[in-house]
């Protein structure tokens, strides 16, 4: 929300999306706006709502499951222009190590058939975003089952590009956060951020998969960036979260 509320927010934000192609302008939207507004939006709402006939939407509606599954919540989209094409960051947001979930998609042993459908065709989803990528960067080894939180984010990101759009997945760590000492190590510096991306990458993602753009058949194209950025404010020590 502090990014958000920064009157020189485009400046700051662009500076992270350098080398990507990708431009974010006073008339493009974003979802969260700050704190008058921080609600987050699913992506299946927010493409429809922003980015009408760019691609069709109901293909990706149809592709992940719906309720009672839970599509990624994303801490930013925003619309922007990418090689003069209309097309969207994706931002998925970090403060310390805790928030890198490293485990697979759980499942309930009393789970109703519903969901257990749901659960096998989300890993349908990320297998097939997974043999996809593979074949144009080898070593790519996203799975339900282990790193469920970092294979989501990559599969959205490569069925829309799929689908014909440009498309920033971008991985933000914020650094220096040192009130949230008690849940998780903060991030030090970008250095800090880096390595502990590298590690957390280790056997899903080649290490060269961030910085390398990705083009598809149907003119759509797929970016992942890490990057950083130092938090304005502190958050006080012992805040519920």
């Amino acid at each position: 929300m502090d990014l958000l509320e920064r009157e020189d927010f485009l400046e700051v934000f662009n500076n992270l999306l350098i080398n990507s192609g990708a431009n974010v302008s006073d008339i493009d939207v974003h979802i969260p706006k700050g704190y008058t507004n921080p609600e987050e939006m699913e992506l299946r709402d927010f493409g429809p709502k922003y980015l009408a006939g760019l691609i069709d939407w109901s293909i990706i509606r149809k592709w992940w499951p719906d309720y009672p599954a839970k599509s990624p919540q994303w801490d930013l989209l925003t619309t922007c222009t990418i090689d003069k094409r209309k097309g969207l960051v994706l931002v998925e947001a970090k403060a310390h190590e805790a928030e890198l979930e490293w485990g697979g998609k759980s499942v309930k042993e009393d789970a109703s058939d519903d969901s257990l459908h749901n659960h096998q065709r989300i890993g349908e989803c990320i297998a097939e975003a997974c043999r996809s990528l593979s074949e144009k960067i080898p070593g790519v080894n996203v799975q339900r089952d282990s790193h469920y939180q970092l294979a989501n984010r990559v599969a959205f990101a490569w069925k829309l590009a799929q689908g014909g759009m440009p498309v920033v997945l971008l991985y933000l760590g914020f650094l220096g956060d040192t009130g949230i000492a008690d849940v998780g190590p903060p991030f030090r510096d970008n250095d800090h951020w880096q390595r502990v991306m590298g590690a957390y990458m280790r056997g899903v993602l080649p290490q060269y998969f961030p910085e390398t753009r990705i083009e598809f058949e149907s003119a759509g194209s797929m970016t992942m960036l890490v990057r950083s950025l130092p938090v304005m404010e502190v958050s006080p020590a012992g805040k519920q979260r």
